[in-house]
């Protein structure tokens, strides 16, 4: 979860990580949800099969998209990019 002041809380394999993001990484959240059309997305984007895949649900401003590896919308690509690399600078397993 991150807030609009940056506070974020990361609950990843049952450790949980508080932590505020800079301006600079929220003002480029912001922007992806914006380039991307993000409220228009569809709701669901789902392979039709596959084993082993990382699933996906954002939300951003009152709306949900929930997708999987391998059906990844172009628009929605970079945003889990920028998520991901939240997720990796500061996760519990660093």
């Amino acid at each position: 979860m991150i807030n609009n002041d940056g506070s974020s809380q990361l609950i990843q394999r049952g450790s949980e990580s508080n932590f505020k993001l800079q301006r600079a990484e929220l003002d480029r959240l912001v922007t992806l949800f914006s380039q991307s059309g993000f409220s228009k997305l569809n709701e669901e984007y789902l392979p039709l099969g596959g084993a082993d895949l990382f699933d996906y649900t954002v939300k951003y401003r009152g709306h949900s998209v929930h997708t999987r590896d391998t059906a990844v919308p172009p628009k929605l690509q970079a945003i889990l990019e920028a998520l991901n690399t939240i997720v990796r600078e500061h996760g519990q397993a660093r």
